[in-house]
């Protein structure tokens, strides 16, 4: 039987915090932030592999917490790792990996001719809010 009262408990939500903010950890390491600036050049190969060390770090100690956000960054840091290994595979898994996801910037969003909207209604013509001239995604 599932039991809400332990799935919404304070040390359960604890720990979806932790992972939570173990996986932002990771996101940390693994940027420009440290790991960019420790490899650069020919060395920007390793630096994938940072939050995954640092996440073993933290998860080989003795607190509860530093081992929750360890777990944390392991899961992030492999699931980049092996996002990267299934593309160089070419391995198509649906997953959109960080950088190609469609959002509002990208080009299919962008795809508006805003340069060549008109600047003001006529007085014989409705202002036009089609895709066409509203930014918006042309379907």
């Amino acid at each position: 039987m599932f039991n809400f009262k332990k799935v919404l408990s304070v040390d359960t939500l604890k720990n979806v915090v932790y992972l939570g903010g173990g996986s932002y950890a990771a996101e940390y390491v693994g940027g420009e932030a440290i790991a960019g600036k420790v490899f650069k050049g020919d060395n920007a190969q390793f630096k994938p592999v940072v939050p995954l060390v640092a996440g073993i770090a933290a998860y080989n100690t003795s607190g509860h917490l530093a081992k929750t956000v360890g777990a944390g960054m392991i899961a992030n840091a492999a699931s980049k790792l092996i996002g990267m290994a299934l593309a160089k595979a070419g391995v198509e898994t649906g997953v959109a990996m960080q950088g190609t996801d469609v959002m509002m910037g990208s080009p299919v969003m962008m795809s508006s001719t805003y340069a060549t909207a008109p600047t003001a209604p006529t007085a014989s013509a409705a202002p036009a809010f089609s895709s066409d001239y509203s930014n918006e995604m042309a379907y």
